[in-house]
């Protein structure tokens, strides 16, 4: 039976694992995104973020759980 209090901690840990992913993505993102551009001249950023968001998702899960560790150190690194 789920509780007040299991429903009160959702929020927070969907928050903790929406962050931990986006941030991911977002290295991910930042470390690919010139080389993307430089592939396609003239893109512009949405159709570029489209090409990134492709490459992500195709990505395996070993090489998403290394992007996911260096979003996790660089999140203790800031904190």
């Amino acid at each position: 039976m789920v509780t007040l209090f299991k429903l009160s901690l959702l929020p927070m840990l969907l928050k903790q694992l929406t962050l931990s992913l986006i941030t991911a993505f977002i290295l991910y993102r930042q470390h690919y995104q010139a080389a993307v551009v430089a592939q396609n001249p003239g893109l512009a950023n949405p159709e570029i973020s489209k090409i990134i968001g492709e490459q992500w998702r195709a990505l395996p899960n070993e090489t998403k759980s290394e992007w996911k560790a260096l979003a996790e150190v660089n999140q203790h690194n800031s904190a």
